[in-house]
Formats: structure tokens, sequence, C-alpha cells
């Protein structure tokens, strides 16, 4: 968790024009996005995962904006790899849900402490580092 926090005070955490996508027919679905709301966080989950369970109710009741992309769906799954093998530099092994990738240049997966990580994606979120 140091290492997160360490990221927001040095400003890592930099708009990289990441663009929502349609959720018609592909998997995925926008979640409290208007017309202004630029899509920041992307969520990999899994209907059987109790750890995207709570990712996707905690973003939803704290109304951060977010785009969930099930990865029971191919072309999400293929996508939600890519992110993991560029944020292992292509090393194999394996990793846990849920994926989560912020401002399309950090990516979390097989996050331990759950709360505790989305308690810190709330303060960034809140004090506009993120």
């Amino acid at each position: 968790m140091k290492y997160f926090i360490a990221l927001l005070i040095f400003g890592l955490f930099s708009y990289t024009g990441l663009k929502a996508q349609s959720p018609a027919n592909s998997g995925s679905e926008t979640v409290q996005m208007d017309s202004t709301s630029i899509q920041k966080i992307i969520l990999f989950h899994n209907d059987g995962c109790g750890k995207c369970h709570v990712a996707k109710e905690f973003l939803d009741e704290n109304e951060i904006p977010y785009l969930g992309k099930n990865i029971g769906v191919a072309e999400n799954r293929s996508e939600m790899q890519q992110w993991v093998n560029k944020a292992r530099n292509n090393k194999a092994g394996g990793f846990s849900y849920p994926v989560i990738v912020l401002n399309e240049d950090s990516v979390y997966y097989s996050i331990p402490n759950i709360h505790a990580f989305l308690d810190e994606l709330k303060i960034a979120w809140e004090t506009g580092k993120l």
C-alpha cells in the first residue's frame, strides 16, 4: 500500500486518454459515466469472484466511474491478459482477480487487501490524483 501512496504523491497517475468503449454486446458496462467524465479506471471482473464483487460494489456506492469488463467474454479476458502481461513484462505466472487498470499506465492484480486498496483509490479519486 505504501507503494500505491508513493505513486500518488509523485504524480505517476497522469491522464493518458483512456476511451470508454460501448457496452453494447461486448460484456462491458460503463458505470456512472456522463458526457463530461473520462473513464480512468477499468475493472476486469469475474461473476463468481468475491473480491470482484467487493470492488464493483465499492465503486458503485462511492460513485467512482469505471469501465467494467466481464472476463466471461473472451475478448475482455484477452484484453485483461494483455494488460497483466504488459505489467509483468511478459513473464509467466498466475494472478488473481480483479484486475484494475488506472489511467492506462498502472495495472493492479492479485491484490492482497482489496479493502485497503479501494480506500486508497477513493482518496486518490476524491483528491483529483486519479
